[in-house]
Parts: C-alpha cells; sequence; structure tokens
C-alpha cells in the first residue's frame, strides 16, 4: 500500500492530487490549499519537524544527506504530477527503488528525487502527535494525522 504515491503520475491522468494517508481527518475546508500555486513544484508536503542542524544518512550506496528540517513526511501530499511527469522524476523514482533498500521506501524516494522541487506545507495540514514546534491553534487545524499514535491500537480507548 504505501507504494501507491509513486505510481500516481503512471495511473491517473490529472494533473495535479491531493494524497492523503488513512490515519488523516480533514476538519476544515482544504480549497486554499488545492488553490496553491505549485508551477515550480513535484509537491507540497509537510517538514517533519526536527531539533538542530543534524544531517540524516539515508542508506549506502549513494549516500546522501540532507538537513532533517528539509525531509519531508508522505502522509499529505500534494502531487504536481504534471510537473512529475514533464521532469522524469516518476522515473528517477523507480530507479531509485530498483537500487536502494530504503527504511520508508516510497517517503524516502520521494525525498531523494523531489529535493529542490518541495514546497513545504503549512503544519496546519499535517499536524499530528510529533509536531513540536509551531504548534497551531487547534481550532485552525484542517487536517489532523495520527502520525504515531494510531487510536485504533490504544487497548485503553
Amino acid at each position: 500500500m504505501q507504494m501507491v504515491r509513486c505510481w500516481l503520475p503512471k495511473i491517473l491522468k490529472e494533473d495535479k492530487i491531493l494524497y492523503l494517508d488513512i490515519d488523516t481527518l480533514v476538519l476544515d475546508s482544504l480549497d486554499e490549499l488545492w488553490n496553491t500555486d505549485m508551477t515550480d513544484y513535484a509537491i507540497m508536503a509537510w517538514p517533519e519537524d526536527r531539533t538542530g542542524d543534524l544531517v540524516m544518512d539515508w542508506c549506502q550506496p549513494p549516500r546522501k544527506k540532507m538537513q532533517y528540517n528539509k525531509y519531508v513526511n508522505s502522509g499529505v501530499v500534494l502531487f504536481n504530477l504534471k510537473f512529475i511527469r514533464e521532469h522524469h522524476i516518476d522515473e528517477k523514482w523507480f530507479s531509485l527503488l530498483k537500487t536502494i533498500k530504503f527504511p520508508l521506501p516510497d517517503q524516502d524516494v520521494i525525498n531523494l528525487a523531489c529535493d529542490g522541487y518541495i514546497k513545504y506545507l503549512d503544519t496546519i495540514y499535517n499536524f499530528g502527535n510529533i509536531n513540536y514546534e509551531n504548534i497551531p491553534n487547534i481550532e485552525d487545524v484542517k487536517i489532523y494525522h495520527m502520525l504515531n499514535y494510531k487510536f485504533w491500537n490504544n487497548q485503553k480507548s
């Protein structure tokens, strides 16, 4: 199931799509997000909050380093499928998947192949239990994402 994001440009004819993980709740209108100008971007996604200027090592080979604050979560992604097809970014995804074993395959390859073409989502569109910085007013949250805590796994519920 998690690899479905990589197939979107191949199986859909649309120029743009909003992908939401199954563990998300839409709480308000997404019109503003949908109407965001994506002309020069492959995706729009939320940068996972990390502390410090640490770097992440994804894999070897190749060893790609990226600042943590540039690594985006793939649970809520606005995909510019037209841009992705025109720049053959989907082909890069599949090439990477064939050659490297990733811990989070589609999220990792999306980050690698889209590096430089990522527009960042505001926290209100991907708010969850790992958002430690820039916590919005709960009334402003438009999408709640159960990033680590799934209420259906809590046996006390």
